[in-house]
C-alpha cells in the first residue's frame, strides 16, 4: 500500500533542490490535501463536545486535569486553571491508556486468559489454613487503603503493608527527632533556598510543583546534590555531583561546615558535635569527591538565604536511603534553624485516611505465603530482589494491575483492574492533607475486575465477614463523610465548615475537586539532634563510613546507578509520552544504559552501541548512550515499570538498593 510517508520520502531529492529548481508549488500543495483526504483515512465521529473536571492519579503528584468528551468518549487531557501551569507528557496522553497494547481485559492464572472465580478460588486454597497473606498497597492513604486494611484484619494472619514512603523519609526523620509531637510538612510556598538530595521536587513530587513557578520568578533558589544529573539537576540553579553512596557522608560534611559557622542551640548538640569531629570535612571530600571548600560555599549559601530547607527521600528508580542518612538530612534542617519556622518545616493536620501501617522491608525474611500486590497506582520501582526475600518457598502471589508489564507478568495470578478513567480512582498526597477523586468518564470491558470486587468474592470463598459498605464508592463517601464532620481545610474554594452536609463536600469531590488542610494545631517542636547516645552515635558513624567501594566486587568495575522518572511507575505509557522519550530524547528512554565517553572509550565501546550490562546477580541487554553528564566509572540504567534492569540490583535487610557494581561489554 502506497502511504504518504512514500510519497513525502519520493519527494525528498525535489524537496533538496529547492533553491536551484523551480518547482510547482501548487502541485505540492494539492498533493499534500489530496493524502490527507484518502477515503481510507479514519475520521473522528462528530459528537457534543464537553469537558470533565478529574485528576490524574498516574503519579503521586494529583494534578487536576480537564478531559474533554465528545459525546462519551474523551479526547484529549488538559490542565485545568488551578494547576500550575502545565501537565507531563504521560497526563495528556492519558486518555489513551485503555486502548494500550499491554492492556489487561481478563484475568490471568498461570499465564493464562481466566476468569476472576478461577483465580479467587486458586488464592483461597493457597491462603486457606492459616498461611501468611500480605498484602502491598504502593498508594497508601486513599479510601482503598482502608478496605485493604479490613480485609487483612478479617483475615487474622493477614499483614497490610507499604512500601518505603520516599517523599516523607525526611519528614519522618524528624518527626521521630521531635519526640512524634506533631506531623510535619515542608512549607514549599514560602522557603527561599532549597537542598534536594537526591529528591526529584520537580518530577512527580507530592506538593512541590509549585516550586515551579517560584523558581520562574526568583522567588526561590534550588540546589540539587546526587550522582546523577537528572532533570532537578538540570533545572535547579546548582548542581553538585556526588559519588555514588556518599550522600550520608556529604550530609555530615554539610553538618560540619554550618557547625563551624555557629550552630543554634539545639538539644543533642554536644553529641552531635562529636559525630562530626570524628568525621572530618576532609574525611567527607575524599568520599564524595567534592572539595572541602565546597561545603563550606554551601553552608553559606544556606543559611544567606533563609529560610531553607533540606529534603531527601531518594527517586522513583534508585529507591529510598538508609535511616541514618535520613537522619542526618534530618539533622541539617535543625542546624539551620528551620524546624518550625515559616518557609522551612512546619506542623500539618492528621489527614483522616492515614493509619499506622508496616512496612514491607520490615516483615520476617521468608513469611509470606500469599502475596497481594497493588500495581494500580504503582509509584515505585522495586527490584525483583526486594519482593522476593520476604516470599515463603512457593508463595502464591497476586499482582493486581492494569497491564501484563513489570511484576505483573511474573505473578502467580493477575487480576485485571479497570485502566485510568473507567472507574473511580483517587489521589492521596504523601506527607500532605490533601485528596481528590478521579470520576469514572469510560465504561470498563467485561472481564476487568476491581481491586474491591477481588477482595470481597475472596473474603466469601474464605468464609471471612468485612462488614457492610465493603466497596469503594461507600468507602470513598465515607472518607469524605469524616472530612466533613472533622470540619477542616477547604474544597473547590469553599472551607469544609460551611458546607451544610457530608453529600456537599462529595458532590465538590465527585466534580473534580480537590480537599485540602494546611493549618496545624500550634505545636511547640523541641527538636534534638541524632547522636546523643554512644550507639546511636556508632550506628551513624558506620553509616557514613559504609561507603560504596568498601563492596566492590572483583570484576565489576563500574558503579551502576539507576535512574527514572516518577511516572514511570505508572507501567504503560500513552504514544505521546513515548514520543517524548525515544523520538525527542527530552528524557532518557527506559532500556538505555548511558556512560561518560571517556569511560566508554576505554572499553572500546561507542554511542549505539548493544551492550550487557551485568553485575552478581544477572545481566540486562540494553543500547548504549554517551553523556558527558554522566560521572567517570559510573554507569546509568534508564529504567521504568516495564524495563526489568531492577533484577541488577540487591536489596539489603532496610529495602534499599541505591547502587550495584557492574561492568559493561559489547552485546
Amino acid at each position: 500500500m502506497l502511504k504518504r510517508r512514500d510519497i513525502m520520502m519520493l519527494g525528498g531529492g525535489s524537496i533538496a533542490a529547492l533553491p536551484l529548481t523551480p518547482i510547482p508549488y501548487k502541485l505540492l500543495d494539492d498533493v499534500s490535501i489530496w493524502t490527507q483526504n484518502w477515503p481510507w483515512i479514519p475520521v473522528p465521529m462528530a459528537g457534543a463536545a464537553s469537558v470533565k473536571n478529574s485528576v490524574c492519579t498516574l503519579c503521586r503528584a494529583g494534578c487536576p486535569i480537564g478531559v474533554r468528551m465528545i459525546d462519551d468518549r474523551p479526547v484529549s487531557v488538559m490542565p485545568r486553571g488551578e494547576a500550575p501551569g502545565a501537565i507531563c507528557a504521560l497526563a495528556c496522553g492519558s486518555h489513551q491508556l485503555p486502548w494500550h497494547p499491554s492492556r489487561l481485559r481478563t484475568c490471568l492464572l498461570d499465564g493464562k486468559p481466566a476468569g476472576c472465580d478461577m483465580v479467587v478460588e486458586a488464592v483461597a486454597k493457597a491462603a486457606s489454613g492459616g498461611r501468611t497473606v500480605a498484602i502491598l498497597d504502593e498508594r497508601p492513604g486513599r479510601a482503598m487503603s482502608s478496605l485493604y486494611r479490613r480485609f487483612a484484619s478479617a483475615l487474622g494472619s493477614g499483614a497490610y503493608t507499604t512500601p518505603v514512603i520516599q517523599e516523607t523519609e525526611t519528614l519522618e526523620a524528624l518527626e521521630r527527632l521531635c519526640g512524634g509531637k506533631a506531623k510535619l510538612r515542608f512549607d514549599w510556598a514560602n522557603a527561599q533556598t532549597v537542598l534536594s538530595v537526591g529528591a526529584p521536587l520537580l518530577d512527580g513530587w507530592p506538593g512541590a510543583a509549585g516550586l515551579i513557578a517560584r523558581r520562574a520568578k526568583g522567588a526561590v533558589k534550588l540546589i540539587h546534590a546526587g550522582p546523577d544529573y537528572s532533570r532537578q539537576a538540570q533545572l535547579s540553579e546548582r548542581f553538585i555531583p556526588l559519588a555514588p553512596g556518599s550522600e550520608c557522608a556529604f550530609a555530615l560534611g554539610l553538618a560540619g561546615a554550618l557547625m563551624a559557622q555557629g550552630a543554634p542551640e539545639a538539644e543533642g548538640l554536644r553529641g552531635f558535635e562529636s559525630i562530626v569531629t570524628r568525621f572530618p570535612i576532609e574525611r567527607a571530600s575524599a568520599m564524595t569527591a567534592l572539595k572541602p571548600e565546597t561545603f563550606n560555599e554551601l553552608a553559606r549559601m544556606l543559611t544567606g538565604n533563609s529560610p531553607a530547607v533540606v529534603v531527601g527521600g531518594g527517586d522513583f528508580a534508585s529507591g529510598p536511603f538508609e535511616a541514618g542518612t535520613e537522619e542526618l538530612l534530618a539533622a541539617l534542617n535543625i542546624l539551620l534553624g528551620s524546624v518550625g519556622r515559616e518557609g522551612g518545616i512546619v506542623g500539618r493536620p492528621e489527614w483522616p485516611g492515614e493509619a499506622v501501617s508496616k512496612r514491607w522491608n520490615e516483615l520476617p525474611d521468608a513469611s509470606v505465603d500469599v502475596l497481594i500486590a497493588d500495581r494500580t497506582a504503582a509509584g515505585f520501582a522495586l527490584p525483583p530482589s526486594a519482593i522476593e526475600r520476604k516470599l515463603a518457598k512457593g508463595a502464591f502471589v497476586v499482582a493486581v494491575s492494569t497491564w501484563n508489564e513489570g511484576y505483573a507478568s511474573r505473578a502467580r495470578a493477575v487480576i485485571a483492574a479497570p485502566a485510568p478513567m473507567e472507574d473511580w480512582a483517587e489521589n492521596a498526597a504523601a506527607g500532605l492533607a490533601r485528596w481528590s477523586v478521579a470520576p469514572a468518564v469510560l465504561k470498563r470491558p467485561e472481564g476487568t475486575v476491581r481491586p474491591d470486587e477481588f477482595l470481597a468474592a475472596l473474603a466469601g470463598a474464605l468464609g471471612l465477614s468485612l462488614g457492610e459498605g465493603f466497596a469503594i464508592e461507600d468507602e470513598l463517601k465515607n472518607l469524605a463523610a469524616r472530612i466533613h464532620s472533622a470540619k477542616r481545610g477547604e474544597a473547590a474554594g469553599q472551607p469544609v465548615k460551611e458546607m451544610a452536609a457530608a453529600g456537599d463536600l462529595w458532590k465538590a469531590l465527585s466534580e473534580g475537586a480537590e480537599w485540602s488542610d494546611s493549618n496545624a494545631a500550634a505545636t511547640d517542636l523541641r527538636p534534638r539532634l541524632p547522636g546523643a547516645k554512644p550507639d546511636e552515635m556508632e550506628r551513624l558513624l558506620t553509616v557514613a563510613n559504609s561507603h560504596l567501594p568498601k563492596s566492590k566486587h572483583e570484576g565489576f568495575p563500574l558503579a551502576l546507578l539507576a535512574t527514572g522518572w516518577a511516572a514511570s511507575g505508572a507501567g504503560a505509557k500513552p504514544p505521546l509520552a513515548m514520543k517524548v522519550e525515544v523520538e525527542s530524547l527530552l528524557r532518557r528512554p527506559a532500556g538505555r544504559a548511558a556512560m561518560n565517553p571517556v569511560t566508554a572509550n576505554g572499553l572500546g565501546l561507542k554511542a549505539g552501541d548493544p551492550v550487557k550490562v551485568e553485575t552478581h546477580r544477572g545481566e540486562q541487554r540494553m543500547i548504549l548512550a554517551l553523556d558527558d553528564a554522566v560521572l567517570p566509572n559510573a554507569v546509568e540504567a534508564a529504567l521504568d515499570g516495564a524495563c526489568g534492569a531492577l533484577h541488577l540490583f540487591e536489596t539489603g535487610p532496610d529495602g534499599t538498593w541505591r547502587q550495584a557494581w557492574a561492568r559493561v561489554r559489547r552485546a
